[in-house]
């Protein structure tokens, strides 16, 4: 194995998987429900990443916070039926992950949906890779971008924090990556910018997901 890196940590939403559309399929069946009109995915685009909660309370909107609990049961009901409708690994990740699985690299998935949720979809989306940890959101730890969840895996997989890479796609992930000890790689094919990761720390900023080989062979 080349370089200092022994594991990569992806997040699972925008990152691994395409899934804006069920994302705001999901949302916008929750406002159905109360009678609310639906929005654009490009707005879920930037609701996505900080769990359920936020999620469920940006769109239900000022006026409406008494819902929000209510929402996030329908929500989060609604997700684990539909969650997956339309995603699908990016293009090349299918490739970099069967590149990693060669390198003998250990692979985690960190996500802030909830646990089930995230299991569900790398159940239905990558099977045919072996993970070492899936992680959604967890009782016992906060939700990223609390590196608390972050650098317990590592601990739990045996591998020192400098040796990770971490792969995401908005701010809450490089903010993640950094606090955890990270190597902080952030992807152009998800959900945010690259002023928004370079702001947040990303180290290294990748357009394609097999430009993560060329950093592991440069390292």
């Amino acid at each position: 194995m080349t370089g200092p890196f022994h594991a990569v940590m992806f997040d699972l939403d925008g990152t691994l998987a395409d899934t804006l559309a069920d994302i705001t399929n999901v949302g916008n069946y929750m406002l159905e429900k109360f009678d609310l009109p639906p929005m654009q995915e490009d707005r879920y685009r930037y609701l996505a990443g900080l769990g359920m909660h936020y999620l469920v309370s940006e769109a239900l909107g000022d006026g409406n916070q008494h819902l929000v609990d209510q929402g996030v049961e329908l929500a989060k009901a609604y997700q684990m039926e539909h969650g997956i409708d339309l995603a699908g690994p990016y293009p090349g990740v299918p490739q970099l992950l069967d590149q990693l699985i060669e390198r003998k690299l250990k692979l985690a998935v960190l996500s802030n949906k909830q646990h089930p949720a995230t299991q569900l979809v790398m159940q239905k989306l990558f099977s045919k890779w072996s993970f070492d940890a899936i992680w959604g959101v967890r009782p016992e730890y906060e939700p990223k971008p609390d590196p608390s969840s972050a650098k317990a895996m590592a601990s739990e997989l045996g591998i020192a924090p400098k040796n990770w890479l971490y792969l995401g796609d908005t701010d809450v992930d490089m903010q993640t990556a950094t606090g955890a000890g990270f190597c902080a790689v952030g992807v152009l094919w998800g959900f945010r910018d690259e002023s928004e990761l370079r702001d947040n720390g990303a180290q290294h900023i990748i357009k394609h997901p097999s430009e993560l080989l060329d950093l592991l062979q440069s390292s």
